[in-house]
């Protein structure tokens, strides 16, 4: 069985919304979770900062075989962290 993670949004992979975006496409896909699938996951996210760099994040789509149990990357995306301040003035909003 093969199935194709998009992650859309830029995540870092090693961080808790890289989790919770794969779990949710799975279960959507009828994917059961199980223990191993979970550190899997998780070793996943660990070899994509390998790859990218720390303190990068990523978007991107991946193919999970099931059968052959590998990770195909089909596209990845860096992007780089960079914070914005906002001036005082600018963070009071009417509603």
């Amino acid at each position: 069985m093969r199935v194709v993670i998009n992650i859309k949004r830029p995540v870092n992979p090693t961080g808790i919304s890289f989790v919770k975006t794969v779990y949710a496409q799975l279960k959507a896909q009828g994917i059961q979770i199980d223990k191993e699938l979970s550190k899997s996951i998780t070793r996943l996210g660990y070899k994509l900062e390998e790859i990218v760099g720390e303190g990068v994040f990523i978007t991107g789509k991946f193919e999970i075989d099931f059968e052959k149990e590998e990770v195909t990357i089909l596209d990845l995306r860096a992007w780089e962290e960079q914070a914005i301040l906002l001036p005082a003035d600018k963070t009071r909003l009417s509603f």
